[in-house]
């Protein structure tokens, strides 16, 4: 459920809450029935998720939006270079170089990779 609320939020709407912490981050029962009464029913009531802090939210335009959007995409499908592609239009080419390995903290080849693991100690 938070996934799908952060992804809504910066993805379809283009705001990135700036500071989401648990302690900006309240699950409170849905409904009208009082905390009270729900801790003491002990049956599963349906919740809802409750963002704090809206003064640390980012408003961003509608082609970084998109760019955000098509760069996760890349990431998530394993395409290398098409995160890279939209790095260097978001960041330039210093961008298309480490942003992809910092979102997925794997390395560009084999040998960054091992190279990336051994400075871990991994």
């Amino acid at each position: 459920m938070m996934d799908a609320a952060f992804a809504e939020m910066t993805f379809i709407h283009g705001y990135i809450h700036s500071d989401p912490h648990p302690g900006n981050i309240m699950v409170r029962p849905k409904g009208r029935r009082g905390l009270l009464s729900w801790l003491l029913r002990g049956t599963w009531q349906p919740f809802e998720v409750v963002l704090l802090d809206h003064g640390s939210y980012l408003t961003i335009s509608n082609r970084l939006r998109q760019q955000y959007c098509q760069l996760w995409c890349s990431l998530f499908a394993g395409d290398t270079a098409g995160a890279a592609s939209v790095a260097i239009e978001l960041g330039g080419q210093r961008a298309g170089q480490i942003l992809p390995v910092i979102l997925t903290q794997r390395g560009r080849n084999k040998e960054e990779q091992k190279e990336m693991q051994r400075a871990a100690g991994v």
